[in-house]
């Protein structure tokens, strides 16, 4: 099974030309269709205080020699000031023409489209306010192509978790919640949520089931472990991909 994820770069270019971005970490990325690599944003790594607005293309269909990769500059100089930073993520719509940005991380969460046929810039309505003192379940669904939004059924509240997208469902990996102590969990189960219908609340999950005491240094534990993920990996592949 293929996925397409949603994650922070933190890619420290060991080589710059100079038509080509400034060293950076915590950028974010993406690929088109294997051919075209994006990166936009970024810190300097020597002096995190330094946020770049860069933005650049690389073309992954040509030769070209390590030392002097052929960067190509996009929309200098028409780039969102609110995209001059760090920890956000890039996301590619299902007609492969547009970039949605996400900083999600400040407390004024901004995200905005790059449309990849016209190079032009354009912001998206948001509402509602940050607090990192709340775990939130809600989930929302966003039609890159039509700009509306849907609600989707509530599951675990959780936080850091990693998401991906394959064929219309949504699976959400890990992260950590807070229980009753106070202390924040780990979150065994994996939820699978079908975007084209998002009002169903019912969820694909596989749940942890080995007990907390239970020692990865125990090799039938380690066996145990890898038939369960390889079985769910089967189920999972028989539904996304029948």
């Amino acid at each position: 099974m293929q996925l397409s994820a949603v994650v922070h770069c933190c890619l420290l270019w060991s080589v710059v030309t100079a038509a080509g971005p400034q060293p950076a970490y915590f950028s974010a990325y993406a690929t088109v269709d294997e051919s075209t690599f994006y990166i936009q944003g970024g810190s300097n790594i020597s002096n995190s205080s330094i946020i770049y607005d860069q933005f650049y293309s690389l073309d992954l269909t040509q030769s070209w020699n390590v030392t002097n990769p052929p960067w190509s500059a996009l929309a200098v100089g028409l780039v969102p000031a609110r995209l001059k930073t760090v920890f956000h993520s890039i996301s590619l719509s299902s007609n492969r023409k547009t970039l949605t940005f996400w900083d999600m991380y400040s407390l004024s969460p901004y995200s905005a489209n790059y449309h990849l046929d016209t190079n032009a810039w354009e912001s998206m309505e948001r509402a509602g306010t940050y607090n990192s003192s709340v775990y939130i379940d809600t989930l929302y669904i966003l039609d890159v192509a039509t700009l509306t939004w849907s609600q989707g059924g509530k599951h675990q509240p959780r936080l850091g978790a990693a998401c991906s997208v394959s064929g219309d469902y949504l699976l959400v990996w890990g992260g950590t919640s807070v229980d009753n102590t106070g202390i924040p969990a780990l979150m065994a189960e994996t939820p699978a949520r079908n975007t084209r219908n998002p009002q169903d609340h019912s969820a694909l999950t596989y749940q942890e089931y080995y007990a907390p005491d239970s020692t990865p240094n125990n090799s039938q534990w380690i066996q145990n472990k890898i038939n369960a993920l390889q079985a769910e990996a089967n189920r999972l592949q028989a539904i996304l991909h029948p």
